[in-house]
């Protein structure tokens, strides 16, 4: 009854926290005035966290607030297509929710106050929350395994079948499998039509050192050090640089350092797809193999402090004897 409660409270807490957010939102799109704006910056980097790596996109909006005249600024995380067909100083418009047509609910007052509440919003655009942004493929496919394990989980203790049983185990055994491969960083996807050569400077170079760490978890070292190059440069046909992304061996090109200057191919209808001229990619098979290798290690060293904790115990009930 204690939990019930508490959880009855935790979910009208939550409900209090988002109404002023939601309202606000659906009130935007019934109340809200068109006025123009512009693009007023556009970028595209790569963010590497641990062992892995994502790429990243926001683009600022400039535009004048009706009721003071004064200029603001709002940023959208636009998806690629969206990336590509918008350019610095673009005239655009945005639907704007004035401050009298702000909802009076609880706490509105004071979170359009400090630039909170949801009042301006990019017109004929879709997936420019950050949140939306977050969702990767990686991100998605953990959640997608996660949630198969968990209804699987609950499908074996409702029907208590023993066929389910092993089936948890061994969608268990393999998520978590999944799972850990996904932490290994890879190869990004070579290019293979229409391959044209062309030179790209080095926007970000990050490192990665270690497999499988996290907050929690100290990782092991890789067997071959990965470099995450961010490569910007103008495609040929286009008047906009975009970021490619390369996953090299550590050492194998020389001189390899940030605004670096470097010899490319790539994709001419994809040119997100490049890889630098002469660099190894030698590093998923060797981190694999060296990370299978310390398991093995590993496994064989805890059987054998078992095996020799329970002779030493076998030894001393010999010798109470």
């Amino acid at each position: 009854m204690v939990r019930i409660l508490i959880l009855g409270l935790m979910g009208i807490a939550v409900c209090f926290v988002a109404m002023p957010f939601v309202i606000t939102s659906q009130a935007l799109d019934e109340h809200g005035i068109t006025i123009p704006a512009r693009i007023y910056h556009k970028s595209e980097y790569i963010k590497v966290t641990y062992s892995g790596w994502e790429r990243l996109r926001d683009a600022t909006i400039e535009y004048t607030v009706p009721e003071s005249g004064g200029v603001s600024f709002f940023d959208i995380y636009p998806n690629e297509q969206q990336y590509d067909s918008i350019h610095v100083q673009q005239a655009v418009e945005v639907r704007y929710l004035l401050h009298r047509d702000v909802p009076n609910v609880p706490m509105a007052g004071f979170l359009w106050e400090v630039h909170a509440l949801p009042v301006v919003r990019l017109t004929g655009t879709q997936n420019t929350s950050k949140f939306k942004s977050l969702l990767t493929p990686g991100v998605a496919l953990a959640g997608e395994v996660l949630g198969a394990l968990a209804a699987l989980f609950i499908v074996w203790r409702i029907t208590r079948w023993r066929l389910f049983a092993w089936a948890t185990g061994t969608g268990v055994a393999l998520g978590v499998g999944l799972l850990v491969w996904q932490e290994f960083p890879r190869r990004t996807q070579a290019p293979s039509m229409g391959v044209r050569r062309g030179s790209a400077h080095v926007k970000s170079l990050h490192r990665i050192n270690k497999i499988l760490d996290g907050r929690r978890t100290r990782g092991i070292e890789a067997d071959q050090p990965v470099d995450v190059v961010g490569l910007e440069f103008v495609p040929e046909g286009r008047t906009e640089a975009v970021v490619a992304v390369d996953l090299i061996d550590r050492g194998s090109v020389p001189g390899l350092k940030e605004q670096a200057t470097v010899a490319i191919q790539y994709e001419a209808g994809y040119p997100r797809r490049a890889y630098i001229d002469g660099a190894r990619r030698t590093f998923p098979e060797k981190n694999f193999s060296g990370a299978l290798l310390q398991g093995v290690l590993s496994l064989a060293v805890l059987i054998g402090a078992i095996a020799l904790a329970q002779g030493i115990g076998k030894a001393f009930k010999r010798l109470a004897r």
